[in-house]
């Protein structure tokens, strides 16, 4: 015949364990009043001390964590972006290489000279 193997809440652990720290009722007592093993309340209480430690952490840790999340999706956006930029500027340059001539051209270069919107080495590599 099979014993079904019972299952303790994280709260009935810990409730236990801290009536243990408080010294009041020694662990057998304890043990035997909840109908558990000593030796199970003794590896809670093992295991409570030992993760004691993950209440205080800092949450620094988290926020770089996250920081770094955010900055690699910033990353990719701008990758994104950049490459986006990168085939618009290149069909420019193919589709006014083959559709305006070269003194059309060549005005809008000089224009740059007047409006300095671009450097004028720029735009004439732009429509070479």
């Amino acid at each position: 015949m099979s014993r079904t193997r019972r299952n303790f809440s994280a709260k009935f652990k810990s409730e236990l364990v801290i009536e243990l720290l408080k010294g009041e009722k020694d662990l057998n007592t304890i043990a035997t009043e909840n109908n558990i093993q000593p030796n199970l309340l003794r590896n809670w209480k093992k295991e409570f001390l030992d993760k004691a430690s993950v209440v205080f952490n800092d949450t620094r840790e988290d926020n770089l964590k996250e920081k770094l999340a955010l900055e690699r999706k910033e990353k990719a956006e701008y990758a994104k972006k950049v490459g986006q930029l990168t085939m618009q500027v290149d069909w420019l340059k193919k589709n006014l290489k083959k559709h305006l001539d070269l003194t059309t051209r060549v005005n809008l270069v000089q224009n740059l000279l007047k409006t300095k919107e671009l450097p004028v080495k720029t735009g004439a590599t732009l429509l070479d």
